[in-house]
């Protein structure tokens, strides 16, 4: 802020600081950055397949020159579709292992050049899809950009190829000396190649975000008893920019006394919003923070625990219970579980003197998980919380352990308790 600017436009850069960046997203991004290596890696996989799948269909055209119809349509087919191929691939290392939309959309005019020139003559001919050969480039130059476009689009191009050369296979049933299980390998052999590709990015793509909740997740084992969570930190930090700015330019003399009344409430809603982010970090344990900021478990996963007991767990029981939720709900993409987390209330105390131990149970609630599909591990990663049992009640299997565990910081909670 200079000396000419007035009060209303330093409120107005107080409100876009106050928007700032925030750590998830962030983090996020930057590993799907980081992935994009990963993506590099697949997309050159992709096209060296891809251009044996091209050299295979050259091959097939080459052995057929001789008895093809419309020989120079062929080649023109061809080198359109070469064209496609190694475009789309120049252009995706250009951008840095993305094809653009632009890019995209040439290369499916160029394959859909290169389809009517080789299909349109052999159309009238019973093999008309053996005839086609240019199929096989169309396939391989799906499975060279699969890593580079959204998937439903290469899922579309996909089909629509499959879908007329299912029509062309249709239109060649009548006929007489037709046998459709060489063309059916062909629709195979040039549709399957993106479908496979698909697949595998998908699988990575998803292997890559539950990693990256797992670290999310994982990063609050090590917190205090009540402690901010990720999204809470970076709220902090963006009021103390804030708040910090707004207090040098009080100090400079830039920002005149008393406060304009806009950016008083801006001041004002400043000291409310760090309150509240501060009460709230008080109110709530690690085990709270990362079942609310995982994808994975938060949509899941409920935690009661209103005594924040959970705090009280050692590094080894926390990192157990945190397991054990994930053998659960990380890796049953088929079903729908819910798990409801009940911590508390603590076993009564003597009230002579603090207690150096304390003891409390876990309860598991589990609905829309057969036990026959629970990992193994779950049990002995769950053992290492407390001892256990379980019961069903009412097609639920509620699991219970017993916490002892030290009590390193009852006395601030009790006396957090009472400033609550």
């Amino acid at each position: 802020m200079t000396a000419d600017d007035s009060p209303r436009e330093f409120s107005k850069r107080m409100r876009a600081r106050r928007r700032g960046p925030r750590p998830i997203t962030t983090l996020r991004e930057d590993i799907s950055r980081d992935a994009v290596l990963g993506f590099g890696y697949l997309g050159i996989g992709g096209t060296v397949i891809g251009l044996l799948l091209c050299l295979r269909g050259v091959l097939i055209f080459a052995l057929q020159l001789p008895m093809s119809p419309n020989p120079i349509s062929g080649v023109a087919a061809w080198v359109l579709a070469f064209c496609a191929l190694i475009g789309s691939f120049v252009a995706t290392k250009r951008l840095g292992g993305r094809l653009s939309n632009t890019g995209f959309a040439v290369a499916m005019a160029l394959l859909a050049a290169a389809l009517l020139l080789d299909l349109v003559p052999a159309l009238g001919n019973t093999n008309a899809l053996l005839d086609t050969t240019v199929f096989f480039g169309i396939g391989a130059t799906l499975l060279t950009i699969v890593a580079t476009r959204p998937v439903r689009q290469l899922l579309i191009a996909d089909g629509i190829l499959f879908a007329i050369m299912v029509s062309v296979l249709v239109n060649s049933l009548s006929k007489p000396g037709f046998a459709p299980g060489p063309h059916i390998e062909v629709i195979v052999l040039s549709c399957s190649p993106a479908l496979i590709g698909v697949a595998i990015v998908v699988g990575y793509e998803h292997l890559v975000k539950r990693e990256l909740d797992v670290t999310l997740v994982e990063s609050t084992v090590g917190n205090p008893r009540f402690a901010f969570g990720i999204h809470a930190s970076d709220e902090l930090a963006r009021l103390d920019l804030s708040a910090e700015q707004l207090l040098q330019e009080v100090a400079s003399g830039r920002a005149a006394l008393p406060l304009d009344p806009k950016l008083a409430a801006e001041a004002s809603s400043l000291a409310t919003e760090l309150r509240l982010i501060l009460l709230a970090g008080r109110n709530e344990t690690w085990l709270q923070h990362a079942i609310r900021e995982s994808d994975a478990l938060g949509p899941v996963v409920t935690c009661k625990d209103p005594d924040g007991l959970a705090g009280y767990l050692d590094q080894g029981q926390r990192e157990g219970l945190l397991s054990a939720i994930w053998l659960l709900v990380g890796d049953t993409p088929r079903v729908h579980p819910q798990v409801g987390i009940t911590i508390g209330p603590a076993v009564d105390q003597p009230a002579v003197q603090l207690p150096a131990r304390i003891e409390f149970p876990i309860e598991l609630d589990i609905d829309g998980i057969p036990p026959r599909r629970y990992d193994p591990a779950f049990w002995s990663e769950f053992s290492r919380v407390g001892t256990q049992a379980e019961f069903v009640a009412r097609g639920t299997l509620k699991i219970t352990a017993v916490v002892e565990t030290t009590a390193h910081d009852i006395a601030f909670s009790s006396d957090l308790k009472e400033t609550r």
